[in-house]
């Protein structure tokens, strides 16, 4: 679920890192243009301050896919990505989830390889 950035062309773009069911668009007076992404299952993700959004509302999103550029649009004094998690409509720390996916991946390699060497 978390969002990576790129820079192309001098642009600060916010790559998509897991797949989500929708995307909703919003422009709010405190974070600006803002995309969330529902995950399914309790979990959404919304990506705020955005200067420009790439993705439409309704799209379904894929693991890379450009959700749009890093801003300051709404109330920030610099451009910058604000990023939150939601689990059943209650925000969470985001970090865990930032660092959860390679933990993850190791611990299914790990058992693959084990699973592997029991045949």
């Amino acid at each position: 679920m978390t969002g990576k950035t790129v820079i192309e062309n001098g642009v600060v773009k916010t790559l998509c890192r897991m797949c989500g069911n929708r995307c909703s668009i919003d422009v709010h007076v405190r974070d600006g243009k803002m995309v969330e992404i529902d995950h399914g299952n309790g979990f959404k993700t919304r990506y705020a301050h955005l200067r420009k959004v790439k993705v439409k509302r309704g799209q379904m999103v894929q693991p890379g896919d450009i959700l749009g550029e890093m801003g300051c649009t709404g109330r920030c004094i610099s451009t910058h990505l604000h990023y939150e998690v939601f689990f059943n409509n209650n925000l969470r720390n985001p970090l865990p989830f930032m660092e959860a996916p390679e933990d993850v991946q190791q611990t299914k390699r790990e058992a693959l390889a084990t699973a592997g060497k029991g045949k």
